[in-house]
């Protein structure tokens, strides 16, 4: 009986944000500012910045901890970092270094906004284009094998890694219901 409850309790928050994810279809043309950056891999960030902890899986009662060793570190300038939520790991983060320059900047049209359960978590799908996909394609043909970073108004909300090309501009960025960028939506009413 309590797994039919939980069951139930799930679909029904799920229903919850798809109704407000819905109405959020007139936002689907809302202009937001996309950037591309490219992540430093942790064996460069261990080596060169001289990490002696772990930045991975980290508990959000221990960023602040990790947060105030991190800052003590020396950066390059062309290095910067933020928390990156785990979509994978419910309630974790990663401490994401990456370069300040980005590869790839553009004011772009949101797609669409899908919100679908993973994990335990509801989690919410952002796609959108880049309007030349060549640039796209040919920056991702030249990061196979790498993460890159994708912001949108100035926030990162994941990095993955490119497995191959991407041909058809088509870009998107997956993030918990709770990091929905408050640009797009009207579910930051309060």
């Amino acid at each position: 009986m309590h797994l039919i409850a939980h069951n139930m309790k799930t679909f029904t928050r799920y229903i919850a944000i798809a109704l407000a994810l819905t109405s959020l279809s007139g936002y689907c043309s809302e202009k937001v500012n996309v950037s591309i950056y490219s992540v430093c891999s942790n064996e460069y960030v261990c080596d060169s910045l001289v990490l002696d902890f772990e930045i991975c899986d980290i508990a959000p009662g221990d960023t602040a901890i990790v947060s105030e060793k991190i800052n003590e570190i020396a950066f390059p300038e062309n290095i910067s970092w933020t928390w990156e939520p785990r979509i994978d790991s419910i309630s974790t983060y990663n401490a994401l270094f990456y370069f300040v320059q980005p590869l790839l900047t553009e004011r772009v049209a949101i797609n669409t906004i899908t919100a679908e359960p993973y994990w335990g978590e509801d989690v919410v799908n952002i796609s959108f284009s880049f309007h030349d996909a060549s640039i796209f394609e040919k920056l991702t043909r030249d990061n196979i094998g790498k993460r890159l970073a994708v912001a949108i108004d100035g926030a990162i909300y994941n990095s993955p890694r490119v497995n191959c090309p991407i041909e058809s501009g088509r870009c998107m960025v997956t993030t918990r219901v709770c990091n929905i960028p408050r640009s797009l939506t009207g579910l930051y009413k309060k």
